[in-house]
C-alpha cells in the first residue's frame, strides 16, 4: 500500500549558494548598523552627523535595532550538526553516515537565475486542462496537454493519444515508466508535466538499494523521487531521454501535489528527516545525495543535493523531529535536466502552497516564504493549524490563511484568518499577530473544506453544538456572511465570472450548488441533487471552462444521474457536465457512463491514488477520462453527446 510519511510536508525556495549568508549577529546580516563599517554604519555612521566613520555614535543617537531580513544560513557542516543534533560534536563529521557530506561550499549547484513565468520555448502549445489553484503554476496531474495529443499517467505506464481529428482520439503510443525490470517495482508513478515536448513523470520510490551504503535498503525512509524524462515526437511517439533518482522521504498529500511546473522551472517538494541513527545508536545529521543507477536495481551516492551553506536556519531550534524542508528546482529546458536546490531546517510542517513567485510552508508557529528564484528564506510567526493547501492565499502583497484554533474543550475551537504583509516576513519571525488576525468562526468552529475566490474567504465549518454553515469573509473589510449547509461539503470550487460551486454530500444524493458573490454579500444561486456521490476526492476530479457568459465544468460522480442508485464504474467514475450562467443557474447536460471493469494490464502503481477520472476542456473540446477510458463528448444546450468510439488504454 501507500506509504504516508509522517515528516514534514513542507516547501523550500531552491537554487544552492557558492557563499553562505551571514550569521544573524554578523554586521554584515543587517544588525545594528549594517552594511560596511559594523555597528557605525559605515561612513558618516548610522548616527551621520556626529558619529566619526568607523566609530558607533553617541548612545542618544544609536539607531533601533532592526531584527534580520533574512533567515541566516548555516556557515559549516559542524554549525548546521550542533544545531540540528542535541550535543552534537562540533568536529563535522559523520554527516549523514557517508563521507563528503556536506562538502564544500557551493557542492550542491550554483544558484540560477530564476525561470521567467512567461518564458519557454514555445515550441509546442500546452494548453492548461488541470484545476490548478493558481493560474501560471501547473500542478502534478495524470493527463496532460501537448500539441494534438493528450498524455496520460496510468498504472505505471505512459500513453499518448492524438486527438487531431474531432471524434476520432486514438493511441499512437504506450511505454513503460521504468527503465528496467529490477525497477518495475517498489514504486509509485503519481505525477505527470510537460513543458514544450517534453513530458516528466515524477515518482517516489520507497526501496532503493544503495552499494555504499550500510543501511537496511528495505527501510522505506531511505527512498528517493525519481524523475523520467520522455519527448514525444510529431508523430506522437514517446523517447524516453533521461531518469534523475534523489534520495527523499515519500512526498504523498492526500490533497496536495509534490510537483509544479512555472515557466521553465519544474519544482518537486520533497521532504526529508533530518536525524537518522547509526549503528551505534548514535543521532547523526543525514542529507539527502543524488544517486546514480547502475543497473539491475542498485544506485550509488554521487554528490549531496545541498550542502550546510545552503540550509536555512530556523528561529528556534526544533526537537527530534526536525526536518529539513526542500524544494529542488530542475530546469526542464536544459538537456540533460539540471537539478538544484536549497532546504531550510526546521520542524514538522502543515502544508504548502507555490504561487509563480513564491512557495509558502507552516512550520509549527512559522510560516516560511520561499523566493522561487533561488532568494534567502524569509519567516513570519503563525499559529493555529492549516488543513490543506487551500488554506492559503496571496493577494495584494499579503497572505491570506485560514487557521484552526484549537480550545481546551472540542466546542471552543474557532476559525481565524490571517492577513501577513510579505514585507514584514524577517529573520526572526516574532511578528504580532494580534492586529493580523479576524475572527471568521467565534466558537464551535472547524473546517470541513475551504477555498479563497473573487476577494473572499469560504469555509465550510461545522460545530459541537453549531449546525453546519459556509461562512463567507470579505478579504477587504472582513465583512462575514453564514449560510446554512445541509450536508457535509466535499468541495468548493471557484468558478471565475460566475462565483464558486459548493459540493454537499448527503445521505444519498450529492447537492451541486452555485454560490454567487454579490458585493452585499455571497448568497446561494442554485441547485442541483444527483443521486449517489462525487466520485473524486481530489482538486482535478473538477474543472471549470470560462465562457464569455458564464461557463461549463465537469465533475465526477459515483451515481448516473435519473437512476435511484449509484453504479459503480469498475473503481472508476463517471463524469457529469454542466452548464453555469453569470446568474448561478444551472443546467445538467448530461454524464457519460464509465464502462465496465478495467482491464488494462497494470505495471505497478496500481492502486489510484491520485485519482483516475477527469473532465479535460480542450479548447471548444470536452474529452471525460474514466480510468482506462477516454471518450470526446460534445456538449450542447440539447445535452451531451458521444462523439465516436472511445480509445481504451493498452
Amino acid at each position: 500500500m501507500k506509504f504516508v510519511v509522517l515528516v514534514a510536508c513542507a516547501l523550500v525556495a531552491c537554487g544552492p549558494s557558492d557563499s553562505a549568508a551571514p550569521p544573524a549577529d554578523h554586521p554584515a546580516a543587517g544588525g545594528v548598523g549594517g552594511g560596511m563599517g559594523g555597528a557605525g554604519g559605515g561612513m558618516g555612521g548610522a548616527g551621520g552627523v556626529g558619529a566619526m566613520p568607523g566609530q558607533p555614535a553617541p548612545d542618544d543617537m544609536q539607531p533601533e535595532a532592526r531584527p534580520a531580513r533574512v533567515l541566516a544560513r548555516f556557515t559549516s557542516a559542524a554549525e548546521l550538526e550542533a544545531f540540528v543534533v542535541p550535543d552534537a560534536d562540533q568536529d563535522g563529521g559523520g554527516l549523514g553516515g557517508s563521507p563528503g557530506v556536506g562538502g564544500e561550499p557551493g557542492a550542491g549547484g550554483q544558484p540560477g537565475d530564476g525561470a521567467d513565468p512567461d518564458g519557454g520555448d514555445g515550441s509546442a502549445d500546452n494548453e492548461e486542462i488541470t484545476h490548478n489553484q493558481e493560474s501560471g503554476v501547473d500542478e502534478g496531474g495524470i493527463v496532460k496537454h501537448i500539441g494534438d495529443h493528450l498524455i496520460v499517467l496510468r498504472r505505471g505506464r505512459l500513453y499518448a493519444i492524438a486527438v487531431d481529428r474531432i471524434g476520432l482520439p486514438r493511441q499512437v503510443d504506450s511505454v513503460r515508466l521504468a527503465a528496467e525490470d529490477e525497477l518495475n517495482r517498489d514504486v509509485w508513478y503519481d505525477e505527470l508535466l510537460v513543458r514544450g515536448r517534453f513530458v516528466f513523470v515524477v515518482g517516489f520510490r520507497y526501496v532503493t538499494a544503495v552499494e555504499d551504503e550500510g543501511t537496511d535498503p528495505w527501510n522505506w525512509f531511505f527512498g528517493a523521487t525519481e524523475l523520467n524524462v520522455f519527448e514525444l515526437g510529431q508523430d506522437g511517439r514517446l523517447q524516453r531521454r533521461e531518469s534523475v533518482f534523489l534520495e527523499a522521504n515519500d512526498y504523498f498529500d492526500f490533497s496536495n501535489y509534490a510537483s509544479r511546473m512555472v515557466g521553465g522551472q519544474l519544482l518537486l517538494y520533497m521532504p526529508y528527516a533530518a536525524l537518522r541513527w547509526d549503528r551505534t545508536g548514535a543521532p547523526r545529521v543525514r542529507i539527502p545525495w543524488h544517486l546514480e543507477h547502475l543497473g539491475r536495481g542498485r544506485f550509488r551516492r554521487t554528490r549531496p543535493l545541498f550542502d550546510a551553506q545552503d540550509v536555512a536556519r530556523a528561529p528556534v531550534r526544533p526537537g527530534w523531529d526536525v526536518t529539513f524542508h526542500t524544494l529542488v528546482r530542475c530546469d526542464a529546458e536544459a538537456r540533460p535536466v539540471t537539478c538544484t536546490a536549497r532546504s531550510a531546517v526546521g520542524g514538522w510542517g502543515a502544508a504548502h502552497y507555490v504561487t509563480p513567485t513564491h512557495a509558502f510552508v507552516q512550520s509549527r508557529d512559522q510560516i516560511y516564504a520561499l523566493p522561487l528564484d533561488g532568494g534567502d528564506v524569509r519567516t513570519h510567526a503563525m499559529r493555529g493549524q492549516t488543513a490543506s493547501q487551500f488554506a492559503f492565499h496571496y493577494e495584494d502583497d499579503r497572505l491570506h490563511v485560514l487557521v484552526q484554533i484549537e480550545g481546551r474543550h472540542f466546542r471552543d475551537a474557532l476559525v481565524e484568518r490571517l492577513a501577513l504583509p510579505l514585507d514584514d516576513f524577517d529573520g526572526v519571525g516574532q511578528q504580532d499577530l494580534d492586529p493580523l488576525a479576524t475572527e471568521v468562526v467565534p466558537s464551535a468552529g472547524w473546517i470541513r473544506a475551504e477555498r479563497f475566490t473573487g476577494g473572499w474567504a469560504l469555509a465550510a465549518t461545522y460545530g459541537w453544538y453549531e449546525p453546519a454553515q459556509l461562512v463567507a469573509q470579505r478579504l477587504s473589510d472582513g465583512l462575514t456572511v453564514r449560510l446554512p449547509l445541509e450536508g457535509d461539503v466535499t468541495r468548493i470550487a471557484p468558478m471565475p465570472g460566475v462565483g464558486a460551486l459548493i459540493v454537499e454530500q448527503g445521505p444519498r444524493d450529492v447537492a451541486l450548488r452555485t454560490l454567487s458573490l454579490d458585493p452585499d454579500g455571497p448568497a446561494f444561486a442554485d441547485a442541483v441533487r444527483l443521486p449517489g456521490s462525487e466520485g473524486e476526492w481530489r482538486s482535478h476530479g473538477f474543472f471549470f471552462q470560462r465562457r464569455p457568459e458564464g461557463g461549463r465544468f465537469g465533475v465526477a460522480m459515483l451515481g448516473e444521474p435519473g437512476l435511484e442508485s449509484g453504479w459503480w464504474g469498475g473503481g472508476a467514475s463517471n463524469l457529469a457536465f454542466f452548464d453555469v450562467q453569470p446568474s448561478g443557474h444551472l443546467d445538467l447536460l448530461g454524464a457519460v457512463e464509465a464502462g465496465p471493469a478495467d482491464e488494462t494490464p497494470c505495471e505497478v502503481s496500481c492502486i489510484d491514488w491520485y485519482g483516475n477520472t477527469r473532465p479535460i476542456f480542450l479548447g471548444q473540446r470536452v474529452f471525460a477520462l474514466m480510468g482506462s477510458e477516454l471518450a470526446e463528448v460534445g456538449l450542447s444546450p440539447e445535452g451531451l453527446t458521444e462523439l465516436g468510439p472511445r480509445v481504451v488504454l493498452h
